[in-house]
């Protein structure tokens, strides 16, 4: 769900803007043009492949509402694989 919300307000704002091309949206188009690339950056943000505040930075062009969907998903995901690796480790 979150890729998807992300993926789609990308390719609303390249749309609104014409912005396919321009050259200040490449890093949006790479990390969040598909939806494949979108799992993957949620995944990375998530695992430390990349940090999640460099990813929440490019997001600035984006409403509000779906930087707000990223820090969600930031914190869902911590704060779940936090739990589950303290309760395999503490039973």
């Amino acid at each position: 769900i979150f890729g998807i919300s992300l993926t789609n307000a990308v390719t609303d704002l390249l749309n609104a803007e014409k912005g396919w091309a321009k050259e200040e949206h490449k890093d949006l188009l790479d990390n969040f043009g598909t939806l494949e690339a979108s799992i993957l950056t949620l995944y990375m943000s998530m695992s430390g492949g990349q940090d999640w505040g460099d990813i929440y930075a490019m997001l600035s062009v984006l409403p509000i509402t779906n930087r707000f969907l990223f820090l969600l998903f930031v914190s869902f995901a911590l704060f779940a694989v936090v739990n589950i690796v303290t309760g395999i480790f503490v039973d």
